[in-house]
């Protein structure tokens, strides 16, 4: 066991270099998603703009726009501001951990920082995986807070919620971490004044000005609101994304069999290619059935009985409430993410009882089974890392389609400051306007204006007319737009 605190809070940074390699090794290709979220969509909300209803993460978009205005523009910039975010919730998520299971809380932080479906969506140039980073920062926030203290208690909550807004706003995936932490705050709430009081109804309007104050904002700061509410041509808007609840056997068979490959055998769902999966092999199937046993020789020993009856309902309703998100074919573990945190929560609840115990029957082969996890991650961590300079098939195809996309930008920066760039890109059957011009229009204004390149105009080649047509955002208007 790893009694000193010194050597504990070493894990952290362990994790945050694992995870550095692990980033550093995915930088070698760009996505579409990954384009369209970092390029196009952040150029769009500088501008007062979102794309469409669907590409509405706000929050992301306020990120990126804060630290390309700050530092400017790399390629690879949102890994590096992800790998930030990151280091400091695996602080946070280790300060929880020692909280409550003191020596024992080793095993659990490791397992976590190791996942590979966490190490997976953390590479990415995406907003997908903050979501678990903000939780463990705001749990951190929660956890501490003291309503002893009325001027510290009354700020901690302006950051807890307005985080936690923040956070909703940067992956709509965040909406299920939102009732554990209200749960968390409640709890606090009712030890500290019991019954209602004046007292709650002061803290709950902090919590809701808090709540509400970043949406507020960003929706005044977006000048074609009406997409945000409800996008005509998408019907979507904000915290919908390409998801919605559908009370279909089709849509939730299919999602049953999407989320049990992406846990268990292989990843098949959208924009999830960790080469191994969470569970994958057989063994990590022992540290499932550790934590069940575990679970239930708690409840019936009346230890930890009602938070671990409620952790276990609350992942057998989002498991199932999850399976319901469609549309078919795109439902997978990139939504679920909360339902490992809670697994991995009963884990280190169920570790740090096993270990406690005396005189236990089972005691060492529990602790075993608990300790399987921890091995697969790190068997399976180089194997991953060997694998994520595979081409994926998610790569942008259409100016992008290189295991160096950084050089392709740097060569239209470098004409781009010397004369007027001509884009040419006419697809097979068409003969005018290429929708991949949104793609990289942004990217290279963008890069300018956030580096303060001195860039000339940029063009695309129209053939039917024979001239070359100015491009900058006006030329897509502020309505709604589909392509690509």
């Amino acid at each position: 066991m790893i009694n000193s605190k010194y050597l504990f809070w070493l894990l952290p940074i362990l994790i945050f270099i694992s995870q550095a390699i692990y980033t550093y090794a995915s930088a070698v290709q760009i996505r579409l998603e990954e384009v369209i979220e970092t390029f196009r969509s952040v150029w769009w909300f500088q501008n007062g703009l979102v794309w469409n209803g669907s590409y509405s993460f706000l929050g992301w978009y306020t990120t990126l726009a804060a630290v390309y205005n700050t530092f400017g523009m790399g390629i690879y910039t949102p890994k590096m501001v992800k790998l930030a975010i990151e280091l400091v919730s695996y602080f946070c998520l280790a300060a929880v951990l020692r909280r409550y299971f003191s020596q024992n809380a080793w095993l659990p932080l490791l397992v976590i920082g190791l996942s590979p479906t966490f190490m997976y969506f953390n590479s990415l140039s995406l907003s997908m995986g903050l979501e678990v980073s903000y939780f463990f920062i705001c749990l951190w926030l929660l956890v501490n807070l003291d309503f002893k203290k009325r001027i510290g208690s009354v700020i901690s909550q302006i950051l807890i919620w307005g985080l936690a807004m923040f956070a909703w706003l940067s992956y709509f995936g965040f909406i299920f971490y939102l009732p554990i932490l209200g749960a968390i705050f409640l709890y606090k709430l009712w030890q500290k004044y019991k019954l209602i009081s004046t007292a709650w109804l002061k803290y709950l309007l902090i919590l809701l000005v808090s709540f509400l104050t970043p949406l507020i904002l960003l929706y005044l700061y977006t000048q074609n609101k009406q997409l945000l509410i409800l996008d005509p041509l998408s019907g979507k808007g904000l915290f919908r994304s390409f998801a919605k609840v559908e009370l279909a056997p089709d849509v939730w068979f299919s999602n049953l069999r999407i989320i049990w490959r992406d846990l268990f055998v292989a990843p098949t769902s959208y924009y999830f290619e960790a080469f191994e999966v969470e569970f994958s092999d057989f063994y990590p199937v022992l540290t499932l059935a550790a934590v069940f046993v575990g679970c239930l020789l708690m409840i019936k020993t009346g230890k930890f009985r009602k938070l671990v009856i409620l952790l276990t309902a609350t992942l057998i309703f989002y498991f199932l409430l999850i399976s319901l998100v469609g549309p078919e074919t795109l439902g997978g573990i990139r939504r679920g993410t909360v339902l490992l945190v809670i697994f991995y929560g009963l884990l280190a609840i169920v570790w740090d009882w096993t270990i406690r115990q005396k005189r236990l029957r089972w005691k060492y082969l529990l602790i075993l089974g608990c300790s399987l996890i921890l091995f697969h991650h790190a068997a399976v961590y180089p194997v991953n890392l060997g694998k994520i300079r595979q081409e994926s098939v998610f790569r942008e195809k259409w100016w992008f389609n290189s295991s160096q996309p950084e050089r392709i930008l740097a060569g239209y920066l470098r004409r781009a400051q010397e004369s007027d760039v001509v884009l040419t890109c006419v697809e097979a059957g068409r003969e005018s306007f290429c929708p991949g011009i949104s793609l990289i229009y942004p990217a290279i204004a963008g890069f300018c204006h956030w580096n303060n390149l001195s860039c000339r105009g940029i063009f695309f080649y129209e053939s039917k007319s024979g001239q070359d047509v100015p491009v900058d955002i006006g030329l897509w208007g502020t309505g709604s737009h589909t392509e690509p």
